[in-house]
């Protein structure tokens, strides 16, 4: 049975954030946590990508998918993807000895096949199962403290919407949020922990998906034609 405790969590919105202070409140842990960081190096490929396509010009696309433009990674942005990689594993390790999580649904990768002759990959960090039966779709993301205190920009909650929509679409599970993960480089806004988490629910949205869809057919076709894009398309 649910403590008092629990339950008044449940009740602020919190899916999944009572749940792992419960386990973890309870300090019955394996004796250690394994946590990989891979180096690893972007390697191009004529897909599109939910975590950075969806909102990008087409312009932006076209000269990404033909090879004039390089994604680079300098060394400050490399020590902030690796903090983000250790928070992920950190609580996939957590949900799957909870046993919210299959390790078969951590970081798994989909590829989805257009019709218009395009594919589109991402990979999911977590699709938990929850006690109630109900399945979701979990993206983790790190952010500053004064972002989290103070609720994502606008842009940033737009591009999570589009390219949580994406997994959405691709699996067929309509339920999904954002699993948010405080930093910590300050103390937690009244009195929280500065490692704080909290959830923002993405609902599935058909219109957003086309608008997206349309944009990459569009971008595919000008690749295939060898044609740039106009200029006045977004």
């Amino acid at each position: 049975m649910l403590n008092k405790t629990l339950l008044k969590k449940l009740s602020t919105g919190n899916i999944l954030v009572p749940y792992i202070d419960q386990y973890q409140n309870k300090g019955e842990f394996p004796d250690k946590w394994t946590v990989e960081i891979e180096n690893f190096k972007r390697v191009p490929d004529q897909a599109f990508h939910p975590s950075g396509d969806c909102l990008a010009s087409s312009n932006e696309l076209y000269k990404r998918l033909t090879g004039q433009e390089a994604r680079r990674t300098p060394a400050g942005l490399r020590r902030v993807f690796d903090c983000g990689h250790f928070w992920h594993a950190y609580y996939q390790n957590i949900l799957v000895a909870m046993q919210y999580a299959k390790a078969e649904n951590v970081e798994r990768t989909y590829t989805y096949d257009h019709e218009d002759g395009w594919l589109g990959r991402g990979t999911l960090d977590l699709i938990v199962d929850m006690p109630k039966g109900n399945q979701y779709i979990v993206d983790l993301k790190t952010m500053n403290d004064q972002e989290f205190d103070t609720g994502p920009y606008p842009l940033t909650l737009a591009k999570w919407t589009a390219q949580v929509n994406c997994y959405m679409h691709w699996t067929g599970i309509k339920r999904a949020f954002i699993l948010c993960i405080r930093k910590g480089g300050s103390p937690g806004k009244g009195g929280l922990p500065a490692h704080d988490l909290r959830e923002i629910t993405i609902e599935y949205d058909e219109s957003l998906i086309e608008d997206i869809y349309k944009k990459w057919s569009y971008v595919w076709q000008c690749v295939q034609d060898g044609n740039p894009p106009k200029a006045k398309t977004k």
